[in-house]
């Protein structure tokens, strides 16, 4: 998984991912949370899933998360939070918007 494609994922829940410069270490958090809510890990595909387990929790739909492995996880992921997204996104011509490079990083 690219760390595109995480920060997609992680966004479609209303979280942020970055890379925070100390090896492979990832932070994941919701949308400007605090340093209380913040998680680490050195496993992108930890973060994300990590990041869709909170959300799942959060909208009271964690009976989800049952008898799922990560690769599960995020395959759901992929189909029932983050195509909704980008459809959301997609412009009546049938184009992603995109915000302006460096917004929202």
């Amino acid at each position: 998984m690219t760390l595109a494609e995480a920060k997609k994922l992680c966004r479609a829940v209303g979280h942020s991912l970055q890379k925070t410069g100390y090896g492979d270490e990832y932070r994941y958090n919701y949308q400007n949370g605090s340093e209380a809510t913040a998680g680490y890990t050195d496993d992108i595909e930890d973060a994300v899933g990590s990041s869709i387990c909170t959300y799942l929790k959060d909208v009271g739909q964690d009976h989800i998360i049952h008898g799922l492995d990560l690769e599960g996880l995020i395959a759901w992921a992929k189909v029932n939070l983050l195509q909704p997204y980008l459809d959301w996104l997609r412009q009546p011509n049938g184009s992603l918007y995109m915000a302006p490079q460096g917004f929202n990083k």
